[in-house]
């Protein structure tokens, strides 16, 4: 029995299949037909389909970020915006995943990863807070952070973005997910990963001394920094940043 696996490609609209070959299962064909009906009738439009139903790897912990918390998706792409969506986002693959509660397909609620190339961003709006996903893509470089979905924490003369990624382990025989984030800020057109004082240090140049009494007064943890504390430490570079230019 062939299988064959459909992704949508930006720009042009032509779907590409590619073959591989599988051993026969009985149920697979009526699970083919009900898919491809889903595919035809699902209420999210097609363009932001990649032709594959979304599944994760068996463990004792999922990639989806804050996957227990109640929350709604906007998708954004080049030339929509998508509201009101029932959306998670897998740190391990780095692709937005849209549930449709509507409906059912072999007893459990279908979910499909949304094409990377087509959606340009989206948001994740929890109760009291909204996570901000943009797709970036870097310049070639040596400590250049990675091309893909970050979030946006601060934006102003200077950058705070995250990305939230995970790696798949495995522990006394059983897989997990194991969450590994990554902190960037921008200064002076330059990126800089921030794991240690050192780096904050490199990244904000002749206020580093600021910075740092900054950081201990306000007694932020720089290895466990979150959003919040990176706004913070940015809006305070800013602010150092206009006063020099007076």
């Amino acid at each position: 029995m062939r299988i064959v696996f459909f992704s949508l490609v930006a720009g042009n609209g032509f779907i590409y299949a590619q073959e591989t070959k599988k051993k026969a299962d009985p149920g697979q064909d009526k699970r083919d037909v009900l898919k491809k009906n889903y595919l035809k009738e699902v209420g999210i439009p097609d363009e932001l389909i990649n032709g594959k139903e979304y599944d994760f790897a068996t463990s004792l912990s999922k990639p989806l970020l804050l996957y227990e918390k109640e929350k709604t998706g906007i998708v954004f792409t080049p030339t929509r915006r998508y509201d009101n969506l029932r959306l998670d986002y897998d740190t391990y693959i780095d692709q937005a995943v849209y549930t449709d509660m509507g409906r059912t397909i072999d007893f459990r609620f279908p979910q499909i990863a949304l094409n990377r190339d087509i959606v340009i961003g989206f948001d994740l709006c929890f109760p009291g807070d909204t996570m901000h996903f943009r797709r970036l893509s870097f310049p070639a470089g040596k400590n250049m952070p990675k091309n893909g979905y970050y979030e946006i924490c601060y934006e102003g003369a200077s950058l705070g973005i995250i990305r939230h990624k995970t790696i798949l382990t495995q522990h006394q025989g059983s897989k997990y997910y194991k969450y590994l984030p990554e902190r960037y800020i921008k200064t002076d057109g330059k990126y800089f990963l921030i794991r240690s004082r050192r780096d904050l240090t490199a990244a904000t140049g002749k206020y580093a001394k600021d910075i740092s009494n900054y950081v201990r007064q306000t007694k932020i943890r720089i290895r466990k920094i979150d959003k919040n504390d990176l706004r913070s430490i940015l809006s305070f570079y800013d602010s150092l940043l206009k006063s020099g230019d007076k």
